[in-house]
């Protein structure tokens, strides 16, 4: 008998592909199925996606297709609770599709169009006053191409057990009771995260979820190219427009690439008349070196990017942007928060602290806000200050903003650049540039100002106050009228300022600091090399 030699390689391809096949079962979900097929084929798919999430032959690294077209609640018998699961490498992925498995459908839904059921699965729960559509009760799930209209709560993610969940392209719109003729219902939710770790949210929009978009507790969660919206407002029957749109309580979290929109008629700033302010993409609680960067707001009276609470503390904003309303908030303590090289543009406040009553046991610092720093940021066409120490809940002594600085900013335009109506110390500004500021106190402030200003420009307004260094001069830029403000040759703000901190050793272009004789003033470094891409601000 010949024996037959089996050399280890192809041994272990053998192995391996075994494997694969052995990791790998499709199965199919079809509005003509039946839950008694085999659900294997596209000629016997089963009839509901809530008897797949459930099934005992989903193993891990299977993967489940649903068909196009709208499920209603009676359909699939009540919410989807996902217990099938799949492990490390290997996760039990959850795929609608069009007219093709594994076709991806992007739906790209705008505030005001109608969902579309013939593109993506549509889960309709005809309520939008209960039930929750998807809930996820095993780790190792991805679900991706769903629309989901009319629950109380679209998708939730609860528990530590529960995690390493993946979302992806999920649109969900019309969440939480209305609130009745005058009143406010906080009641209705995008995608919640709660005690869960190790998530990510890829490519989904929430619009008109009248509490939350996407609220996560927990860490080490990803949020990315996702879009927040709320245009539902008539007190008549109560609607309250979303409350907070991106809130996060944890560790290590990123949100990247993301928009939030409270949506007004075109070219006004006036936030309607909601019964409540909105809060735009922030942090509250024991929420600790987490990352925003690349997010825009627009219209958010409760700060398009925020920070709440002492135990908020030592997170980045970085190259956000914030449009109309107010821009940037600190509030309740929270303290030792960066904002590098951040936009405000055409609000009516750029910059806003204050205080309100505690909002929890956890809610004990004695700050408004303290040591957060404000670095390479332009804040440009405030309709009224550019910062505002804000009265909001009283002025009490001991709630005072302390020691927040403004290094190397820009600031273009604003009735004032201070309102001044809470206790304030040792706050400070330098190597910023100030032009087209009409006044440097709001005259209707009650509070003493005490604000140190150096090496900083100031122009076309009031005189430049006290301090080392500073000067009233033309600071020459590039096109202030199309929001360029990197400096032209010969600027007097070229080399004129001090040397600064770690948080300031790039510019707001990325260009090390100094170039030339010294540090310059404003967010950019003046450098005449021809192949610098000049930045402008995004347009309003």
């Amino acid at each position: 008998m010949k024996h037959i030699k089996i050399y280890p390689f192809i041994l272990l391809l053998f192995i391996v592909c075994c494997s694969t096949t052995a990791w790998s079962t499709a199965f199919y979900v079809a509005l003509d199925g039946n839950d008694s097929n085999s659900g294997t084929s596209l000629q016997l798919p089963w009839k509901t996606l809530s008897h797949a999430a459930s099934s005992s032959l989903v193993q891990p690294g299977d993967i489940v297709y649903v068909q196009a077209g709208e499920i209603g609640a009676e359909q699939y018998g009540g919410n989807v609770v996902f217990t099938r699961g799949g492990t490390s490498g290997h996760p039990v992925i959850y795929a609608g599709y069009r007219k093709t498995p594994g076709d991806n459908p992007l739906l790209n839904y705008q505030p005001g169009e109608p969902l579309q059921p013939r593109i993506m699965p549509l889960f309709n729960g005809g309520d939008r006053t209960s039930g929750i559509a998807f809930d996820i009760q095993a780790p190792y799930i991805t679900i991706r191409n769903f629309q989901i209209t009319r629950y109380a709560v679209a998708v939730q993610i609860w528990g530590a057990e529960n995690h390493h969940i993946v979302l992806d392209n999920i649109t969900a719109v019309s969440l939480g009771e209305l609130g009745g003729a005058g009143g406010y219902s906080y009641s209705g939710k995008g995608i919640t995260i709660s005690h869960s770790s190790d998530n990510q949210i890829h490519n989904c929009v929430v619009v008109n979820a009248n509490a939350e978009g996407i609220s996560l507790l927990g860490d080490n969660n990803l949020i990315e190219n996702s879009r927040i919206y709320s245009d539902e407002v008539d007190e008549t029957i109560g609607a309250d427009g979303t409350d907070y749109y991106i809130v996060i309580s944890g560790k290590n979290n990123t949100v990247r690439r993301c928009a939030i929109e409270r949506v007004v008629p075109e070219h006004s700033y006036t936030t309607p008349n909601y019964p409540h302010v909105g809060h735009g993409i922030g942090f509250k609680e024991a929420a600790e070196n987490n990352l925003v960067e690349d997010c825009t707001a627009k219209n958010l009276e409760g700060g398009g990017f925020y920070v709440r609470w002492g135990n908020a503390r030592n997170n980045v904003f970085r190259r956000c942007s914030a449009f109309g309303a107010i821009g940037f908030l600190c509030r309740n303590g929270a303290e030792h928060n960066l904002f590098d090289s951040c936009t405000a543009n055409g609000c009516s406040v750029a910059v806003r602290f204050l205080r309100s009553e505690p909002e929890g046991d956890a809610d004990t610092s004695n700050f408004a806000a303290l040591n957060n720093h404000f670095v390479n940021c332009v804040f440009a066409n405030s309709t009224k200050s550019v910062i505002d120490f804000n009265q909001y809940s009283g002025n009490r002594p001991d709630d005072a903003v302390v020691n927040t600085s403004f290094l190397h900013c820009t600031i273009y335009k604003a009735r004032y650049l201070i309102s001044s109506n809470r206790p304030n110390h040792g706050n400070s500004m330098i190597n910023c540039i100030v032009s087209g500021v009409e006044s440097l106190k709001d005259p209707a402030s009650n509070v003493d100002l005490h604000f140190s200003f150096a090496t900083s420009c100031f122009y076309d307004g009031f005189a430049a106050p006290a301090g080392r260094g500073n000067i009233f001069s033309d600071p020459r830029f590039v096109s202030a009228g199309s929001n360029n403000f990197h400096l032209a040759k010969r600027s007097p703000c070229i080399d004129s300022g001090q040397a600064a901190n770690n948080e300031a050793a790039k510019d707001r272009d990325g260009i090390s600091r100094p170039v030339g004789n010294g540090w310059d003033m404003g967010a950019y470094e003046y450098t005449n090399t021809a192949s610098i891409l000049f930045l402008t601000l995004p347009a309003i």
